[in-house]
């Protein structure tokens, strides 16, 4: 069975992440990443790569919305910001 390629969230919508998406998943991943860009603004991009304990590059990979944010991410991003950060709806 041959997969089906999977858009990047930033392919999902114009305007990422600044403009919402109908795509859940998509919707997600821009709310994590703006999540994202919110902790680097207070933290800075390596010292919060630091916290994470993971590559600037992948961060900066998702908030371009290159890539899909990780659990492993999101999980870490919580612990470090001691709050959720999965959107709820």
């Amino acid at each position: 069975m041959v997969g089906v390629p999977r858009l990047s969230p930033a392919e999902l919508v114009s305007g990422w992440p600044d403009v919402a998406t109908d795509d859940p998943a998509g919707e997600v991943a821009r709310r994590v990443a703006l999540e994202l860009r919110s902790a680097i603004d207070s933290h800075g991009l390596r010292a919060f790569a630091d916290q994470v304990d993971l590559n600037h590059s992948t961060l900066l990979g998702v908030l371009a919305g290159r890539t899909w944010p990780s659990v492993q991410l999101i999980a870490r991003m919580e612990a470090v910001l001691a709050r959720p950060v999965w959107p709820h709806r």
